[in-house]
């Protein structure tokens, strides 16, 4: 699917902001403003509300909080003074502040990453708002198919958005939940879905079957306030659901709760398991905005300190490196190797794949050695802190063999390594 691959600017409202004051900092129109983000209250702004700043310019950059110019030209690859030499109106390379557009000699350079944007929907959302939002969308998720005690799925009538997200070049996903009939999330729904096999069994054959009879790209499973002790059988669940979907050529996305640790209590949390979403999802959604939500009190959506303490945990559970959908395993781990550390290769011999939890999974883990490194720029995502280190063989192999080293894919490609090249065959 495709990404967005354009320079995006969002404003954090910050204590004493006004509409107004915003529009002149990065000299919009206060209607600019309005229009960009849909505000239907534009003077009741909330404090850690996000707020786009349209009408970026493709060769500017527009100075964020605590940017200073020396920060701006190292980003883009440019000296300081050639900074200046292009932007004669600044006297004193101190004095630029926020909101200011600054030219960067040469343009903006091509972004080497894009990212992909998820945006939910009714089925019955306005057309017009829809046209505006899909050129900016990745996939379309359109609520909801929600799930009968039966088994089956409740049927909506969304073969118009369907065809409209694939025309707008967004990827259609269909989900689904527990929302009972005439009512709200529903724990009690959930665990019957979840736990009886004749119906859970039912529930997933009607997904897969739903999904590719509407021509949906994915399917997202919502299920909200699910019972601590259904978790297990939520992740079974999953397993075999993802398993039908990638069988049919469709990929499996899930909505999980803000989680800050394993074992948070609540009905919200204590269902949701992030390593098991992880390991059986394509994509996931941390639904970040439970905070401010509309029947509560006013507040920011996604407080960015929030929003970082999930992002945080999460990345301890949720794994890293999967495959793209349709991606070869080879050309993922070349991908990844430059992502995640800065190199390139001119060899890659193959150490084989294994199954790390054969008993209870499918999932396949693929290792090759790199040979004839070149650095090269790495490209984390914004959530992830690396930092590389270099380990000869012989120590690697130490810390395996004394218990220093745990992970298992980590000794697994150790001990094969060591063993190709004690063969004299590496």
């Amino acid at each position: 699917m495709k990404g967005v691959a354009r320079i995006l600017i969002i404003y954090t409202v910050q204590t004493g902001d006004t509409l107004t004051e915003i529009a002149e900092r990065y000299n919009v129109s206060r209607a600019e403003l309005i229009e960009a983000n849909q505000l239907n209250y534009p003077d009741r702004l909330v404090v850690g509300q996000a707020l786009v700043i349209p009408g970026n310019s493709a060769d500017t950059h527009t100075v964020l909080r605590g940017e200073t110019l020396f920060l701006i030209a190292e980003k883009y690859g440019v000296t300081v003074d050639e900074l200046m030499e292009a932007n004669p109106e600044i006297a004193n390379p101190s004095a630029i502040y926020i909101g200011q557009n600054i030219r960067i000699p040469g343009g903006l350079p091509e972004l080497s990453d894009s990212i992909d944007v998820n945006g939910y929907a009714y089925y019955t959302m306005n057309r017009d708002t829809l046209a505006r939002t899909l050129p900016d969308l990745t996939y379309l998720s359109i609520f909801s198919h929600d799930a009968r005690p039966t088994g089956r799925l409740a049927d909506i009538a969304d073969s118009s958005i369907i065809d409209a997200a694939w025309s707008g070049g967004a990827g259609p996903i269909m989900v689904v939940t527990n929302i009972k009939e005439g009512g709200n999330f529903d724990s009690g729904l959930a665990s019957w879905l979840l736990t009886d096999e004749a119906t859970r069994n039912r529930l997933i054959q009607n997904i897969v079957d739903t999904a590719v009879e509407k021509n949906y790209y994915g399917v997202d499973i919502d299920f909200e306030n699910v019972y601590g002790g259904d978790r297990e059988a939520y992740n079974s669940f999953l397993r075999d659901l993802s398993e039908q979907l990638h069988a049919n050529g469709l990929i499996l996305t899930t909505a999980i709760a803000p989680k800050t640790s394993a074992n948070m209590k609540g009905i919200l949390y204590e269902g949701h398991d992030y390593a098991a979403h992880g390991r059986y999802a394509d994509r996931i959604t941390l639904m970040t905005y439970e905070w401010g939500y509309r029947y509560g009190e006013p507040q920011a959506v996604a407080p960015y300190n929030q929003v970082r303490r999930v992002l945080q945990y999460a990345v301890t559970e949720i794994p890293a490196g999967k495959l793209e959908k349709g991606e070869d395993p080879f050309e993922a781990a070349k991908r990844e190797l430059g992502e995640e550390c800065g190199l390139t290769a001119d060899h890659y011999t193959p150490l084989g794949e294994f199954y790390p939890t054969v008993g209870y999974d499918t999932e396949i883990i693929y290792m090759w050695v790199a040979t004839g490194l070149h650095t090269t720029q790495m490209h984390l995502d914004d959530d992830e802190f690396l930092t590389p280190d270099r380990i000869p063989l012989a120590k690697a192999y130490e810390m395996v063999m004394s218990g220093e080293i745990k992970d298992g894919k980590t000794i697994a490609g150790v001990l094969k390594l060591k063993a190709l090249v004690d063969e004299g065959r590496l």
